[in-house]
């Protein structure tokens, strides 16, 4: 077989990149403008003390959560008054705060993960937050049905100590609050 000269320098070329690639370790920590994967939001494998793990975000209207990643909208519930849940749902789908869209209803482990048994009163979220509303009013929707599609839904209440994790139909009446980011109730597909 002939080979042609540029079919012999580009193997020539292939060759000589592949035996001076280098090792694929990193030669020196990262500089201070790098961040390992710990620094990396969302770290929920960390405990990040409630003054320092949440931060003002869309320009006032939006709560970043540190620890998880989050961004909730800093109003606890968007209406004063409890709504059904395809409402609740409906309401988060449609909504726009910022200037941004893209909000959804949470999961029950994200909007879970929003509770302090810890704190000395109602509502049992981390000290410093920066949440505005009343999240003491009552039970709060969650995305997280039971058997997928059914007629009930889990909530979470801040009002109790623990939570009161309840299910409820999902025609009866709760508050709820709107997130962003995060795998979502389907796990982001």
């Amino acid at each position: 077989m002939m080979r042609t000269p540029m079919l012999t320098l580009l193997i020539l070329m292939l060759v000589a990149g592949a035996a001076g690639a280098g090792s694929l370790e990193p030669s020196a920590p990262p500089g201070p403008t790098m961040k390992t994967l710990d620094q990396i939001p969302p770290t929920w494998s960390l405990v990040i003390p409630g003054a320092s793990r949440f931060q003002n975000a869309l320009n006032g209207v939006g709560v970043l959560d540190r620890e998880t990643g989050l961004v909730w909208t800093q109003l606890a519930s968007n209406t004063t008054t409890p709504v059904d849940w395809m409402t609740a749902r409906a309401n988060c789908l449609t909504f726009t705060a910022g200037l941004r869209a893209g909000w959804r209803l949470p999961t029950f482990e994200e909007l879970s993960s929003l509770l302090d048994p810890t704190a000395g009163a109602a509502p049992f979220l981390p000290a410093g937050h920066p949440l505005i509303g009343n999240p003491a009013a009552g039970a709060f929707w969650s995305a997280t049905t039971l058997d997928g599609g059914s007629s009930v839904a889990s909530t979470v209440d801040f009002s109790q100590q623990f939570g009161f994790y309840g299910t409820f139909g999902k025609s009866t009446t709760h508050f709820y609050w709107c997130v962003r980011g995060g795998a979502g109730p389907n796990g982001g597909m």
